[in-house]
């Protein structure tokens, strides 16, 4: 079964590798570095489930056995105990029983592995039903989960790429939207006090497609109002305009560049444009931003002004050239660009900044985010940019 991105957003700038996903499919299907799966008494397990592991419960736990094997399960070890009072305790302990309390287990997926592998993981959750609050029980519980991935992460010496997650609680009834606040805010605290992965993958499982419509809608609103990022809907007039100015983009990469750094900004941007791929609000304002940056860095080459890499600095010395005429040089007979046209790439560079932005800025003021109303003045604005770099470079090359 293959999977397919529903949501995808980079919620670290600094960062921009490091990638939070909403996936549709099988957890059994993933090819993360780690997995991580519930597990509970009575599940749903496959009559061929090895006796001997048939403590463990779950249908997405069977499916990783069956794809994986039954070493998968057998090496196990527990590396949190959830305490009756809510808490847990870290370490690795006794494990002989688990049905009563539940915790956090792990182990290389690989059965000649030790604990320093750098191969594949899967990790075991069990909810105890004790945790009866929802919000009380996922803080506990995520916070354990991320807890033994860094722990694992730190004593093999290497982070993991991508850590995929079930629908964790799926078999408790448990508030759809506070399951996934908890999350991402438990994600977002990752980010924020360093990564033992590069990306996180939720994998929700499809056969309902029912269920899959309403937590996809749970996942895209919390990515809203938690990360701050916008998923871009699909819509017929944006879709349009998106192709419109992706095709724009194509006349510039076959056009060449003058400078390096165009280049990947474009084909970067032609990426994120693509209207069959799931994309955020603010990944398109990003790639708008680093078309701004670039741009100017060419202007700024082709009219000899002093560079910096602050892109407001090269486009304040646009705005004095186009201000000042005697400053144009004569020799060469380059007009300066328009001061209007500055403005757009200052535009440009606003709506990608702000995009940038953790979500804790943006509490104070109205509107606190980006919203889908942004998304037509952004698109309008990177299509009349590269329309005018394309006249623009004719412009130059005839040397009037």
């Amino acid at each position: 079964m293959q999977q397919r991105v529903i949501i995808t957003c980079q919620p670290d700038d600094l960062h921009p590798e490091r990638v939070f996903r909403v996936m549709s499919g099988s957890i059994a299907d993933s090819t993360s570095d780690l997995v991580v799966v519930s597990a509970h008494a009575n599940g749903a397990l496959p009559a061929s489930f090895p006796e001997r592991s048939r403590r463990w419960g779950g249908a997405a736990l069977a499916g990783v056995v069956a794809a994986c094997g039954e070493s998968a399960v057998t090496h196990l070890k527990r590396y949190v105990r959830f305490e009756g009072g809510g808490g847990y305790s870290l370490g690795p302990v006794a494990d002989e029983r688990c049905a009563e309390w539940g915790g956090v287990w792990a182990a290389p997926m690989r059965s000649d592995a030790t604990d320093t592998d750098l191969g594949r993981w899967l990790v075991v959750v069990r909810v105890p039903s004790v945790l009866d609050d929802d919000a009380a029980a996922l803080r506990t519980v995520l916070a354990a989960v991320f807890g033994v991935t860094a722990a694992i992460a730190a004593n093999r010496g290497a982070p993991f790429r991508s850590v995929a997650l079930s629908n964790l609680f799926a078999e408790r009834p448990f508030d759809p939207a506070v399951r996934v606040a908890a999350l991402l805010r438990q994600v977002r605290s990752w980010y924020g006090g360093g990564m033992a992965a590069d990306a996180v993958d939720v994998v929700l499982y499809d056969r309902d497609p029912e269920a899959l419509a309403e937590m996809s809608e749970a996942w895209a609103a919390g990515v809203r109002d938690v990360l701050g990022w916008s998923p871009v809907a699909h819509d017929p007039a944006t879709d349009a305009l998106r192709r419109e100015v992706r095709d724009r983009v194509s006349d510039h990469l076959r056009a060449g560049a003058e400078i390096p750094v165009m280049h990947p900004m474009l084909e970067e941007l032609h990426l994120v444009l693509d209207p069959e791929r799931p994309r955020s609000l603010q990944e398109i304002a990003r790639a708008g931003r680093s078309l701004a940056e670039a741009f100017s860095a060419e202007l700024c080459h082709a009219y000899a002004l002093p560079y910096k890499p602050q892109a407001f600095a090269n486009l304040e010395a646009l705005s004095r050239l186009a201000d000042h005429d005697s400053a144009v040089d004569q020799v060469a007979r380059k007009a300066h660009v328009a001061r209007w046209i500055v403005s757009y790439l200052h535009t440009l560079r606003t709506l990608g900044n702000e995009a940038s932005h953790v979500v804790q800025e943006r509490e104070g003021r109205f509107p606190h985010r980006l919203e889908s109303d942004d998304l037509i003045v952004l698109l309008s604005h990177i299509r009349r940019v590269l329309d005018f770099r394309l006249r623009w470079r004719a412009f130059q090359l005839r040397g009037v």
